[in-house]
This record gives C-alpha cells, structure tokens and sequence, in this order.
C-alpha cells in the first residue's frame, strides 16, 4: 500500500467530510440548547421570576451568538427582551428588542419580534410608540395571511 496524492487527496476529503458532519450536529445540539433555555427562560417570566428569566436567556444569547444561524439568536434576544420586562426593566427591553429585530432574518421571527416590542412600549407606559408598533406587526401579519396575528397585534 503506497499513500498517493490521489489517495491522501480523498483521505484527507473524507476527513474533512467527517468533520464537518460533527460540527453540524454540534451546532445542532448547541441550537436545541437554545431552544431549552429559551423555553425556560419563558417559564420564569410567566412565573414573576425576572432576575432568573433574565439570566437564563441571557446564557441563550452567549450560546446562540456561536451559532451560524441567526434565527437562534434573534429567539433568545427576543426572550431577554420579555424577561427584562419582567424585571422591570423596560429600557433594557427596547433595547434587546432592537437587536433581535436586526437580525431577524425571516417575517415569522420579524413579526414575532414586533409583538414583543408592543408590549414592552406598553409596559414602558409609551402608548404612541406602542400604537405605531401595533400597526407595523398588523402590516406583518397582514401580508403573511395570518388574520389571527393581524387582529391581535392591533
């Protein structure tokens, strides 16, 4: 047996192959992970939990930023987002409201993003900004098809 540059040249291709096999499923695992602290997070809010609804979607974002996709991370943004609400941090909301808003790459996670920004206008007491929100999600919803959005987002 003799290593030729042909056959190095496939061994060394089926390597490669074999690696980026693993980091796909770890980003998959990594993107699931994300999911589950997202959902957590959730949990928290939904209990008044702010402090640790805060902290667990903060740990999503830090793993959702080594992600390639986006959608992850516009997701776990979002979710910090709501837990800032719930801390009764409304400011710090808009803010992760912006950002997950910049990379929210499709309408799905655009109009999910604006929802939240409704309510934390709403819950910044900013009745006019929350009013222009309402109508920029309606438009969303509206070229989506999707009356039941449309209808709750006003």
């Amino acid at each position: 047996w003799k290593a030729t540059p042909r056959r190095r040249s496939s061994e060394a291709a089926t390597s490669a192959q074999a690696a980026l096999d693993l980091c796909e499923k770890g980003a998959a695992k990594e993107a699931a992970a994300v999911g589950v602290l997202v959902k957590l997070s959730q949990a928290f809010s939904v209990l008044q939990k702010g402090d640790e609804a805060a902290k667990v979607a903060e740990e999503a974002v830090s793993v959702a930023k080594g992600l390639p996709s986006k959608r992850a991370q516009c997701d776990a943004l979002n979710q910090l987002a709501i837990a800032s609400v719930a801390q009764g941090k409304p400011d710090v909301a808009l803010a992760k409201v912006e950002e997950a808003l910049a990379c929210a790459e499709d309408a799905a996670a655009r109009r999910a993003v604006m929802q939240t920004k409704i309510s934390v206008y709403i819950a910044n007491k900013q009745k006019p900004e929350a009013r222009a929100a309402a109508q920029e999600a309606a438009k969303l919803f509206r070229e989506a098809k999707d009356a039941k959005g449309e209808a709750s987002a006003q």
